[in-house]
Formats: structure tokens, sequence, C-alpha cells
């Protein structure tokens, strides 16, 4: 993890300075991009904006939780995209 912390800045760039999963630029969150990472394996996925953050971890960071959210909005609200 520290040496994500050290690599902050090359991660960042690889993402064209933005959140790795909704896009918002760093500058659009205060700069508060943080590094996201496994918490069980402790391997770093990316830089992500606090939003989403939060989002993987109300969702326990499942993908079958997320998908089921997917699912709700699709049947629901007819979003699909």
């Amino acid at each position: 993890m520290r040496e994500a912390q050290q690599n902050y800045k090359s991660i960042l760039d690889q993402q064209g300075n933005v959140c790795g999963i909704c896009g918002i630029a760093s500058d659009e969150d205060n700069g508060k991009l943080i590094i996201d990472h496994n918490h069980e394996t402790m391997s770093v996925r990316g830089v992500i904006c606090s939003y989403c953050n939060k989002g993987l971890g109300f969702f326990f960071d499942s993908p079958t939780y997320l998908a089921m959210a997917i699912e709700y909005l699709v049947k629901h609200d007819g979003i699909t995209s």
C-alpha cells in the first residue's frame, strides 16, 4: 500500500487524471481521488473518487450486489447505461 501512495501520480496519470469508475476529474472532486485497493489481498485496483469509494463500500465490494443493483435500476427505471 505504501508503494501505491508513492506511485499515486503515476496511477492517476495512467487513468487520465479521472476516477477509474465514473470518470470524474480530480479537480472536480476537490482533488481528492484516492487509492482503491482490494481489502483481502491489499492489491491496488486504481484511483477513484470518494463517491465511488463509498459506493463500493456500501456494496461490500461485491460484483453480485452491484449486478443486482443494476438489474433493479433496469427493471424499475428502464436505465440501460
